[in-house]
């Protein structure tokens, strides 16, 4: 029944079916009719959160970082794709987070002090439930943000006689 054929769609994460390779009429024999689809382009949003990033290839050239806005990227499914880690005056940088459906983030990478991050699906099982859910997006839009840690820093506290203050160390965060 060439109607059954027509409504029949196979649901490939990261692509749109476009069709069938072959018509779904007149046919006179056994025949294999395989499923043709679109890889969807996904527009990964980098929310700064009060970041910056610099230049990579500023840096390498010039040792000097030159911090400016990055574009949001378009990706497909099986692309890799790189991302480069923020920077904020007083925070490390502790990875990429997700905001999931109830409010709360999940952690997809924890990088340190790793400046570039190339991410797929092969390496980060949690984007795949990401891909999923923009795929019903009409932007298919995926939204990344930083998790930003406070810098700690120690404080000694030496006296007029150029020693340690009993109970003189203590730590303090960025700001406070």
């Amino acid at each position: 029944d060439e109607s059954k054929l027509a409504s029949y769609k196979d649901n490939r994460i990261g692509y749109s079916f476009s069709g069938w390779d072959k018509p779904l009429h007149n046919i006179t024999h056994d025949t294999t009719i395989t499923a043709q689809y679109t890889p969807i382009e996904y527009n990964v949003v980098l929310n700064y959160d009060y970041g910056e990033f610099y230049n990579e290839a500023k840096y390498e050239a010039t040792g000097e970082k030159t911090f400016e806005w990055i574009e949001n990227k378009k990706v497909t499914y099986d692309d890799s794709w790189t991302v480069l880690a923020p920077n904020r005056v007083g925070y490390d940088f502790g990875g990429w987070l997700i905001k999931n459906a109830d409010n709360t983030y999940t952690t997809i990478h924890d990088n340190g002090d790793v400046l570039k991050e190339t991410f797929n699906i092969r390496n980060y099982p949690e984007l795949e439930s990401l891909f999923k859910e923009a795929a019903k997006d009409e932007n298919h839009t995926i939204n990344l943000y930083p998790e930003w840690v406070k810098k700690k820093y120690k404080i000694n506290l030496i006296g007029y006689d150029s020693k340690l203050i009993t109970n003189g160390t203590f730590e303090v965060y960025y700001n406070e």
